[in-house]
């Protein structure tokens, strides 16, 4: 009971940390562009979904790339909760620890007329000259361009990998089984992000929406409690592959960064899309 205290205690500090020392909410996202400073191109986040699940968790992403034209990160994330202390051995088992690792790319919806409407032409030609599979590529590859953007509001996808070692069993029946093994997942990632609130010193707290879908392999271990010998037993052993995609988690996290998302990836490199009308 204490240690849950404690975690719901950190829990509640940090969604009122951004309360103080705000700067207001007049962030123009295409003010500040330029190149991003070393500092600038991490990112801490953690995910309040994690937390309501009892799960403690904190995340790192890293831009790999400085320009104000792009945004790429690698990032690396890490929950945990186990071991908590009983007197009896607990019906009820939940314990995780979950590393992940994922690769992002972000962009960001743009108006149709940008540039004289040159860039609206060049996207729509490509999209109406394109039959079948090569079409839907085409709108895919168009997304970013729509009739009425949304600037202020950072778009990003990539794909990830996890291990994780894990205890559950989450039925008190007498004939349920836990599952105590490791297992192994990869997959897409995605999600969108936007400002929140903004420091005096140029820092801020963003939000960040989004999920994550993966295929998994896991080995464990069956197990039932005996409550007589107040011990789990071992009731034999399983290796499972799972042959479809399966939403492996789902985010809504606080992102503390340097220089806000809305601040980053804000300006359009008008000699790439020239190389590609071109080409």
């Amino acid at each position: 009971m204490g240690y849950r205290k404690i975690r719901l205690g950190m829990m509640l500090l940090f969604l009122s940390f951004p309360l103080t020392q705000l700067s207001g909410q007049d962030m123009d996202p295409y003010l500040d562009g330029g190149d991003l400073s070393f500092k600038d191109r991490i990112a801490i986040r953690t995910n309040v979904v994690d937390w309501v699940l009892t799960s403690p968790n904190i995340a790192f992403d890293y831009d790999i790339v400085s320009t104000p034209y792009d945004k790429r990160s690698v990032g690396f994330g890490l929950k945990y909760n186990w071991n908590t202390t009983h007197t009896f051995v607990p019906s009820r088992v939940y314990n995780l620890l979950d590393a992940r690792f994922d690769y992002r790319f972000y962009w960001r919806q743009q108006p149709y007329d940008n540039r004289d409407n040159f860039y609206g032409d060049w996207e729509r030609e490509w999209i109406n000259s394109s039959k079948g599979f090569d079409k839907l590529l085409a709108r895919a590859n168009c997304f970013r361009s729509v009739e009425k953007p949304k600037p202020h509001i950072s778009l990003f996808v990539g794909p990830y990998a996890s291990v994780s070692s894990f205890s559950i069993k989450l039925s008190a029946a007498d004939d349920a089984l836990g599952r105590q093994g490791i297992a192994f997942g990869a997959g897409l990632t995605g999600g969108i992000a936007l400002p929140l609130y903004g420091y005096e010193n140029g820092s801020a707290l963003d939000l960040e929406f989004g999920g994550s879908v993966g295929w998994h392999f896991a080995s464990y271990n069956l197990y039932a409690v005996d409550i007589e010998n107040n011990e789990y037993s071992k009731e034999g052993h399983r290796n499972r592959f799972v042959y479809f995609p399966l939403v492996t988690d789902a985010r809504v996290s606080l992102v503390y960064r340097f220089r806000s998302i809305s601040k980053q990836h804000t300006e359009i490199d008008y000699d790439l899309i020239d190389r590609r009308y071109v080409a």
